[in-house]
């Protein structure tokens, strides 16, 4: 008889939430290490996630800030956008046009099961799948407990377009 592997378990399912947040984090720690950015991290949770600050002479400051709300979404359709749900109060934080405050809220689009969200390879530790980052400002109020929003997908998250967004904000514009 042939010995049977056992089962892989994967604890505390849970918590399956809190461990997309954590994959989310991984993702956005990694693009910014790419992108040469320090990664602020927050005790209390008031709706960013993560801030981002980018130090570079063509700042008109030295520096650009940014702030981040997590989101996550299961693979879905392959329409042009990736959507989530934040409440209407974060929606409305994030839509104000407050020129010194620069929150995006990103978007992972990750397999439904767990055991896909990763991949390893003899040359590298693969993500399933990839993040878009949408800003909100300036748009328009909505009425409902929650909001539906949309990432485009063209609106990648990665190194260089956070090095693009930074750039923008450095130069007093928005993300």
């Amino acid at each position: 008889m042939a010995d049977v592997a056992p089962a892989i378990v994967r604890g505390s399912p849970n918590r399956r939430t809190n461990f997309q947040e954590m994959l989310q984090t991984g993702y956005v720690h990694a693009v910014a290490a790419a992108a040469g950015c320090n990664v602020k991290t927050y005790a209390i949770d008031e709706g960013i996630d993560l801030g981002l600050e980018h130090r570079a002479s063509s700042h008109l400051h030295g520096r650009a800030d940014l702030e981040i709300q997590l989101k996550a979404t299961t693979v879905g359709g392959r329409s042009d956008f990736v959507t989530a749900r934040v409440s209407r109060d974060r929606y409305d934080e994030y839509r104000h046009p407050e020129p010194t405050i620069h929150p995006i809220v990103v978007i992972m689009e990750m397999p439904t099961e767990q055991a896909d969200w990763i991949r390893s390879t003899p040359e590298a530790l693969l993500v399933h799948h990839r993040a878009y980052w949408v800003s909100l400002r300036g748009l328009d109020a909505v009425s409902g407990n929650d909001v539906t929003v949309r990432a485009p997908r063209e609106n990648v998250f990665d190194d260089l377009a956070l090095c693009k967004i930074m750039q923008r904000i450095g130069q007093g514009g928005a993300p």
